[in-house]
C-alpha cells in the first residue's frame, strides 16, 4: 500500500502553484525537467536560458562519451531533457506555451540534432538570431 504522504505532498504543491500563479506570480527556477503540471493558464511562457546538456565534469557521463555512440547518447539526453523542460506548460493536445531558448548554442544543437527531437516538437520550434529582436 502507498503511504499517503508522497500524494499529499504532490496535492500541496499543486495547490500552492495555483494560489501563486492567481496573484500574478513569476516561477523561476534552474531546472523544472520533471514532476511539475503546469496546466493551462498556471504557465504561458517557458524561458530555456541553457539548453541542458549533460554534465561533463560527472564521472559516468565523461565515460559514457568514451563509448562507441558516446556522442549520439550525448545529444539524446540533451533533447529528451529539452522536451521535459518545454513541456511543463504544454500538457495536453489543446494546451498551449510559448518558449524562448536563449542559449546562443541551440542554434548549433538545432542544426546537428534536431531529427532527435518529436516532430510536433520540431514543427513548432522557429529559430530565430537574438539579434531579430532588438529593435
Amino acid at each position: 500500500m502507498l503511504e499517503p504522504w508522497p500524494l499529499l505532498l504532490v496535492a500541496l504543491a499543486a495547490y500552492r502553484i495555483t494560489q501563486f500563479a492567481a496573484h500574478g506570480g513569476v516561477l523561476v527556477a534552474s531546472s523544472l525537467e520533471r514532476g511539475v503540471d503546469l496546466i493551462g493558464d498556471l504557465c504561458r511562457v517557458i524561458v530555456v536560458a541553457k539548453v541542458p546538456f549533460p554534465n561533463m565534469g560527472d564521472r559516468r557521463t565523461s565515460a559514457r562519451m568514451r563509448l562507441p555512440g558516446g556522442r549520439s547518447w550525448y545529444a539524446t539526453q540533451t533533447a529528451r531533457s529539452l522536451v521535459q523542460m518545454t513541456g511543463r506548460g504544454v500538457r495536453s493536445h489543446d494546451d498551449w506555451a510559448t518558449t524562448y531558448i536563449f542559449d546562443g548554442q541551440f542554434p548549433k544543437f538545432w542544426k546537428q540534432w534536431r531529427q532527435l527531437l518529436p516532430k510536433w516538437w520540431r514543427d513548432a520550434v522557429e529559430v530565430r538570431r537574438s539579434q531579430e529582436y532588438v529593435r
